[in-house]
């Protein structure tokens, strides 16, 4: 053992360094001071490991039924089910995102311009979790005119898994597309765009199979006409500025040359 003052080397039965005269206790108080920190740290490691296990876990047990009967599935969703919602959510923006990315490599990577992950992958995915949370609040606020008894995150687990279907196909879309399977790659994705417009009209029929329309409430045809009119408007925002951002790099480009 070294002194820690000095660097001299001590016998371990010796309780201070005959080089220096310091005393041999603070090493020791160090060392187990490190090894608490490093077995607490661990400790932390492990439990937080654990968590994600467990959360996986339950997220995957809960897709066979939401993909066999998704809107069985939807109607007994509720408040207990955000985490797995999140996923959700999280997974189609991330995998709709990838798909602009590897879509904009393709079309334009070496060509007219460079790619940016910001601004191909970034800005796309930031796009996109506004779209779903506008989507999700419009949904909510329409419950509410139609004066139904429910809480954001029930219309939020709800929706969450009629979009499952969706996410999976984003998720085989952007496989495709890496494989070049162009055709296949872009069918998938409009029928991704179509399946998301469909839940968020199903998601009002699984609220009401719970909450039956109070009388006196505006009729479900124009609540679903006005959601989906404000949906549009948002989506129409959203997309014209990530598009013309798009459009504006190609034309950087070419006009670079």
């Amino acid at each position: 053992m070294k002194c820690y003052n000095c660097g001299t080397t001590v016998e371990e039965e010796i309780s201070y360094c005959k080089e220096c005269g310091a005393t041999m206790e603070k090493e020791t108080d160090e060392i187990i001071d490190s090894t608490l920190v490093a077995t607490e740290e661990s400790t932390q490691n492990n439990a937080f490991l654990d968590q994600v296990k467990i959360i996986s876990s339950h997220y995957v047990q809960s897709l066979p039924n939401a993909l066999k009967r998704p809107f069985e599935t939807s109607t007994k969703a509720n408040e207990k089910d955000k985490v797995n919602s999140y996923i959700t959510f999280s997974l189609l923006a991330i995998f709709l995102s990838l798909y602009t990315y590897i879509t904009s490599i393709k079309i334009g990577g070496g060509l007219f311009y460079e790619p940016s992950f910001f601004n191909d992958f970034i800005k796309p995915l930031l796009g996109i979790l506004i779209i779903l949370a506008a989507l999700n609040g419009i949904i909510f606020a329409m419950t509410k005119i139609m004066k139904i008894d429910t809480s954001f995150y029930t219309v939020f687990s709800k929706l969450a898994i009629l979009l499952i279907i969706p996410t999976g196909l984003t998720i085989i879309a952007v496989l495709c597309l890496t494989l070049s399977i162009t055709f296949l790659s872009t069918m998938l994705f409009s029928l991704v765009m179509l399946l998301t417009f469909i839940s968020s009209i199903i998601v009002f029929f699984t609220l009401f199979k719970e909450n039956p329309i109070p009388n006196g409430s505006m009729d479900i045809y124009y609540i679903i006409f006005i959601a989906n009119l404000v949906i549009s408007i948002v989506l129409a925002i959203v997309s014209s500025s990530l598009i013309g951002n798009f459009i504006g790099n190609i034309g950087g480009g070419i006009f670079s040359y």
